[in-house]
């Protein structure tokens, strides 16, 4: 058992080798954002499309490094188009390092950036995004071939990430955070609204299970409606009452309850937002817009018109003083 153990560590350290060249032989290495409190983020040389994740392990028993091996190599397997995907990783035995995809933007910098120029991100996108992070929690939360159901036990908006286009999205970090570190790092989450109130993080999140996924999902889809961060100590959602329909807040109400067995599962979530969407008024925001523009877009008519006829009775005034000119010129000659 020993043997196999140390001919595994032999092969992740060729991979840790082999991926930390590649990092280090790229003069731009360094990348403007950092996945969490556990490591940073690097560009590769041999390729723009994948980067690396660095992670310190020196604090997991060796027990605590052979399971958090043990959950990549089965994280690996995944595959869904709304996960991101584990190419490889390798390990030091001090140093973790994962390749992953690079992406172009998380949720967290998109919503942030809206709160700066003070607007919201449009409900129709908005639902979209939650949409295929419910598919992704839907997959984590399921048995598959070779897969066992897991938690993404770190949901947050920088945790969601973009392509390009800005319409697929990919859940990354899920698996691996908290489970393995019992450390004082992983109390730096103790506080984010977006950790389910039943969770302990000094514990390393054993209370953490499917439903608090479902937790933060809901705090997220709070977030993405109202354009506000969520506080579980105390908030209210009644603020929705006039902008979504019931099914809508109905929800995010069960998303958001304080007790786990009360949320939904993550397939339940899918057919509640598929629902929500087909009854009327599915935004109410929307209706009001919508009379609004064609109130606007009358104006503009009428605005046109005006300016035609203001435009015609010049040209006709134009043409008056012309006529009358040259009939003043006649009059002289003769």
């Amino acid at each position: 058992m020993l043997a196999l153990r140390e001919e595994r560590m032999s092969l992740l350290q060729d991979d840790f080798s082999y991926i930390r060249d590649d990092i280090d032989n790229n003069p731009d290495k360094d990348v403007d954002r950092v996945f969490g409190p556990h490591g940073n983020v690097y560009r590769l040389l041999s390729t723009e499309k994948e980067v690396a994740k660095e992670m310190a392990v020196d604090l997991l028993a060796p027990d605590q490094l052979d399971k958090l091996l043990d959950k990549l190599d089965e994280l690996r397997k995944i595959n869904h188009p709304n996960l991101a995907k584990i190419i490889m990783f390798g390990t030091n035995s001090r140093l973790l390092l994962i390749k992953v995809p690079a992406y172009a933007n998380s949720l967290h910098n998109e919503m942030r950036k809206c709160q700066r120029d003070k607007r919201k991100i449009p409900l129709q996108e908005a639902l979209g995004i939650l949409r295929q992070v419910g598919k992704a929690l839907e997959h984590l939360h399921t048995s598959h071939d070779g897969e066992s159901p897991t938690p993404h036990y770190n949901l947050k908006p920088s945790n969601i990430m973009f392509d390009s286009s800005k319409e697929h999205v990919f859940v990354t970090d899920f698996g691996i955070h908290c489970r393995y570190w019992k450390t004082a790092a992983v109390s730096t989450n103790k506080g984010s609204q977006y950790v389910a109130p039943e969770v302990d993080m000094d514990d390393g999140g054993e209370a953490y299970t499917f439903s608090s996924d479902m937790w933060s999902l809901g705090v997220i889809a709070y977030e993405l409606l109202t354009g506000r961060l969520l506080y579980k100590e105390s908030y209210s959602i009644t603020d929705l009452s006039d902008l979504y329909n019931q099914e809508l807040i109905t929800l995010i109400e069960s998303l958001l309850d304080k007790d786990p067995a009360k949320r939904p599962t993550a397939k339940q979530f899918l057919t509640m937002l598929d629902n929500s969407c087909l009854s009327p008024p599915y935004n109410r925001i929307d209706s009001i817009l919508a009379s609004l523009k064609k109130e606007v877009q009358a104006l503009q008519k009428e605005v046109a018109l005006l300016k035609e006829e203001n435009y015609a009775s010049v040209k006709e005034r134009a043409k008056l003083e012309r006529r009358l000119s040259d009939l003043e010129a006649r009059s002289k000659s003769e």
